[in-house]
């Protein structure tokens, strides 16, 4: 039985050698600038003008018009285009993604590191592609419980080819940077780790934490660590970011002391992109941090070192979001488990009482967040 062809592979198939003239999607784009601008979606708007400069600037390079001959700077433009129509999921971004890739053969090879890029830009259309897959399917399934379960298992598969071909391009963009014959190794521990590579490895270990392939995903995240630290000026904020994926990796692999290990080295770069005088409170992304690094000590067993964590989490999410907030709710709550752990239950019976007070007054009693917490504290048997 042929196998179906999804939408990517049929634009790749059908225009292989081809390029349309811009004019008409230049004319389309500013169209729809116009239209989005009425309407009042200005992200929409912004990628589509900047789509359509884009447009404009291809027209002045295209070689039937000057005379000249296709030149890295064709390549560029064309890849400039290629990533804003990526970012506002057109699927016809693969054309210009083609086309870049076929100029770039004819001016350096198939084997030259310029094809990184290109290669790297397959693999987050792809990615992409299963992203919306998996939306559509999460939204089908809470619309209809009792759905197929052929047509479901048919929407995975799709989902999961989709995420198979996403990992393929970003081996090939690796071996290009690599070396002929290393594509193989693109997700192992060691090999090239060249600063270039680190995004590619980031979006790649999101592809595997998608999946549920946390182990893999936290090795593809220790390179994408490596390859941004191996930088001339390292992004401190983008390895906060990458240290802190790595945490959730790691915990969700249930390698605890490696989750911890990796949440206080996300610590450290948030701290050291601090400026003078600003406090820790002030950074969002620190207080998820801490939240895993609690976690993590919880369900590591490090009962007491949990305690700690959870009390100066709620401490910092106070003077972020006021002593009311859903958010201090939940850490009550977290501090309440470690209570139980600790086996003080008249202390974790406040602490639950606490979270419980604020949700009934932010979200309301009959709110199912607050009958699961009372069940659940009801369970525990606090009174006893």
């Amino acid at each position: 039985m042929e196998e179906k062809k999804n939408f990517a592979d049929t634009e790749l198939e059908n225009e292989v050698g081809y390029f349309k003239e811009p004019t008409l999607r230049l004319k389309n784009a500013e169209m729809e600038v116009a239209r989005c601008n009425e309407e009042g979606d200005m992200e929409k708007a912004l990628h589509l003008a900047m789509q359509a400069i884009l447009l404009k600037a291809i027209d002045r390079v295209d070689p039937r018009k000057t005379g000249e001959g296709d030149n890295d700077m064709t390549v560029t433009t064309i890849m400039a285009i290629a990533k804003a129509m990526i970012q506002r999921g057109d699927p016809k971004c693969v054309n210009y993604l083609q086309r870049a890739l076929l100029i770039n053969h004819e001016l350096h090879g198939p084997d030259h590191d310029s094809n990184f890029p290109i290669h790297e830009g397959f693999g987050d259309f792809y990615m992409n592609l299963g992203d919306s897959r998996a939306f559509y399917k999460e939204k089908q399934t809470l619309k209809s419980k009792d759905a197929s379960i052929g047509i479901n298992a048919k929407k995975i598969e799709n989902e999961y080819d989709d995420y198979k071909k996403a990992m393929e391009e970003y081996a090939t963009a690796y071996e290009k940077i690599a070396g002929s014959g290393n594509k193989t190794i693109a997700f192992q521990s060691g090999g090239k780790l060249d600063s270039r590579m680190g995004n590619m490895f980031s979006k790649a270990a999101k592809v595997q934490s998608r999946q549920g392939n946390d182990k893999e995903a936290a090795i593809i995240y220790e390179k994408a660590i490596r390859c941004l630290e191996n930088a001339s000026k390292p992004n401190k904020a983008k390895l906060a970011q990458m240290y802190y994926e790595l945490g959730v990796s790691y915990h969700k692999a249930k390698q605890y002391s490696n989750s911890i290990n990796a949440c206080k080295s996300a610590i450290a770069y948030v701290n050291g992109e601090k400026k003078e005088g600003e406090k820790d409170s002030q950074e969002p992304l620190l207080l998820l941090i801490k939240k895993q690094q609690a976690i993590s000590f919880y369900d590591g067993n490090e009962v007491e070192n949990a305690k700690a964590m959870f009390e100066e989490l709620m401490a910092l999410q106070r003077k972020e979001y006021g002593g009311s907030s859903i958010i201090v709710a939940e850490t009550l709550k977290y501090l309440g488990d470690v209570h139980v752990a600790l086996k003080d239950k008249p202390q974790a019976e406040k602490f639950y009482s606490r979270a419980l007070h604020i949700l009934k007054k932010r979200l309301g009693p009959t709110d199912q967040t607050v009958k699961q917490l009372e069940q659940y504290t009801k369970q525990l048997n606090l009174k006893e």
